[in-house]
């Protein structure tokens, strides 16, 4: 219980500091306009869809990455589990004489 109130806690302050700077505000005038934050500089439109290009790209290769591990984990733990039951000894009184 103290755990999830710590995370919660942390959380919470998190969210507090993150509204007092206008944080989604900022992040998506960065990603619309490119404006760099607390200048009046701003990101070319070629250099923004290269950087969103290559991020998109990235979350994508990561998400079916990790997809196709965890499908070859289930094939190796199904293939184990029937070569186990193959090799599992005969029961040595199957019949009573």
């Amino acid at each position: 219980m103290r755990k999830a109130i710590n995370i919660f806690t942390l959380l919470f302050f998190i969210w507090l500091v993150l509204s007092a700077i206008d944080f989604p505000s900022i992040l998506l005038s960065f990603l619309i306009i490119g404006a760099i934050p607390g200048t009046n500089a701003s990101v070319s439109p070629t250099v923004m869809l290269v950087v969103t290009s290559l991020s998109g790209a990235y979350i994508i290769f990561e998400i079916l990455s990790s997809r196709v591990i965890t499908v070859r984990r289930i094939r190796e733990h199904l293939v184990n589990l029937a070569t186990r039951r193959e090799r599992l000894p005969l029961r040595r009184f199957s019949r009573v004489i």
